[in-house]
C-alpha cells in the first residue's frame, strides 16, 4: 500500500488549502523506511484493537515518519471506520493513549501517543479559523444580531419582563 508513500504524500499535500498546510512539513525521504515498513501491515488492520497494536509495536517506527505521515495515517484510519462512530473515537482513544508515568502502565504507546495528540492538536489549529468561518458567517451574524434586537425589542415592549 503506498498511502505513506512520498509521491503519495506530495499528491496529498497539493490537495491541502495553505491554512492546512502550516501544521504539515514539506515531504522529505526522512523518516521513509519507517513508513514504508508501516505500510506493510495496512491492508490487514480491521478494527482499532488491530491499529493500536500496529502503533504500540512500532513506536519508533511512528515517531520516526514525521507528523505529515502520521496525520496521513489518521486521516486513512478516520476514513476507514467513517461509518462506524464509536470505532473511530476507539481507535483514536487508543492511539493517543498516553498512560501513566508508571512504568508498565497504560498501552505503551506513552512516548507516541504524545506525538500523535500533537499531531492533532497542530491540525486541529490549522483547521480552526476555517471552521469558525464557516459556523459564524455574515450571514449567520446578521440573522443573529437581527433576532437580538427583535428580543430586546419585545422585553422593553413587556416592561423588561420575558
Amino acid at each position: 500500500m503506498q498511502l505513506l508513500s512520498k509521491e503519495a504524500l506530495e499528491a496529498w499535500r497539493a490537495t491541502l488549502p495553505d491554512d492546512v498546510l502550516t501544521c504539515i512539513e514539506t515531504i522529505d525521504d526522512s523518516g521513509q523506511e519507517a513508513a514504508d515498513f508501516i505500510s506493510k501491515f495496512l491492508p490487514d488492520l480491521k478494527n482499532s484493537d488491530d491499529f493500536s497494536g500496529l502503533v504500540s509495536a512500532n513506536r519508533e517506527k511512528f515517531m520516526e515518519m514525521g507528523r505529515a505521515r502520521r496525520i496521513r495515517f489518521l486521516a486513512w484510519c478516520a476514513a476507514k471506520f467513517h461509518s462506524d462512530k464509536d470505532e473511530r473515537l476507539r481507535l483514536i482513544s487508543k492511539i493517543t493513549e498516553t498512560g501513566s508515568s508508571e512504568e508498565g502502565s497504560g498501552s505503551g504507546n506513552q512516548s507516541v501517543g504524545i506525538l500523535f495528540l500533537e499531531d492533532i492538536k497542530a491540525f486541529a489549529a490549522a483547521m480552526g479559523p476555517r471552521a469558525a468561518a464557516l459556523i459564524v458567517d455574515e450571514n449567520t451574524l446578521s440573522t443573529v444580531a437581527g433576532v437580538g434586537l427583535e428580543m430586546a425589542s419585545d422585553m422593553e415592549l413587556r416592561g423588561g419582563r420575558k
